[in-house]
């Protein structure tokens, strides 16, 4: 099946996230993150150009050892403690970039981090970024943004290298071409919104986060060919990721999608 992407669906509210951080890591599985074209003011729709859906994420909040925020606002952090719906993004060990959607009431500090997508939107322009070297014929990603399975960087991309697109934090940022200059983009739009001082978005491209719901009611899943025939939408949960601090709290969520999500998919089944 090939169809595509020029439809467009409405960005999320960030009144639709949860109060509580460790639920909404637990929410966001199943919604999308796609990078498109930024809205104009009175728009609170785009169309998709390249992303996935979101399987597995990681909460941290104000009392946890392991947040940047435990220690309290720094000129790092403060994204952390703006409203809902915001993007705070740090790089790692001064190498990897990562992502994470801001949740609470302004001034909680909490945050949920975005582990891995299964990649969905744009596969040539992700493969791109990822594994410039697996392009065999050098042509520009194609004008209609074209989606999955007969998109043309499903005909070259491997299977190992497709399920390692969008697998880890880094890895995500990577694909998306998200770096330090989205710190502070709204992934969300809704009445209460508004952009913090400082983002500096090149061009008119931003970051979007789409309900599960929306998206499928018009990218329908079972339409998309190169979606793991394996795949169920049971939560699994686990302790976190490469932390030192805190690190037996079960605030690691997933989709049991091996190869999919950046590492073991051994946790216990809670939905």
């Amino acid at each position: 099946m090939h169809f595509s992407s020029r439809e467009s669906v409405s960005i999320m509210d960030p009144g639709e996230l949860p109060g509580n951080t460790i639920q909404a890591a637990r929410v966001l599985l199943g919604s999308y993150i796609v990078l498109a074209d930024k809205p104009r003011s009175d728009e609170k729709t785009v169309i998709p150009r390249c992303g996935g859906m979101i399987i597995e994420t990681e909460a941290y909040t104000l009392d946890d050892p392991a947040s940047h925020s435990f220690g309290g606002r720094t000129q790092r952090n403060r994204v952390m403690f703006a409203e809902a719906g915001f993007l705070y993004v740090y790089r790692s060990y001064g190498i990897h970039h990562c992502m994470n959607i801001v949740t609470c009431d302004p001034g909680s500090g909490e945050a949920v981090l975005i582990r891995s997508l299964l990649p969905i939107f744009g596969l040539r322009e992700m493969q791109e970024r990822r594994f410039p070297e697996s392009i065999t014929e050098k042509q520009p990603s194609p004008a209609g943004h074209e989606i999955t399975g007969d998109d043309p960087a499903g005909h070259n991309l491997p299977e190992k290298q497709k399920k390692r697109l969008c697998s880890g934090p880094g890895n995500v940022c990577r694909a998306l071409g998200v770096d330090m200059s989205y710190n502070g983009f709204p992934v969300c739009v809704g009445e209460g919104s508004h952009e913090l001082e400082g983002p500096d978005v090149s061009g008119n491209s931003g970051i979007f986060l789409i309900e599960g719901a929306e998206m499928e009611r018009v990218y329908p899943v079972g339409l998309v060919e190169g979606f793991p025939d394996s795949f169920t939408r049971e939560i699994r949960v686990s302790p976190r990721i490469g932390i030192t601090k805190n690190p037996h709290a079960p605030r690691r969520f997933f989709y049991s999608l091996p190869g999919y999500v950046s590492r073991s998919t051994t946790g216990r089944t809670i939905a």
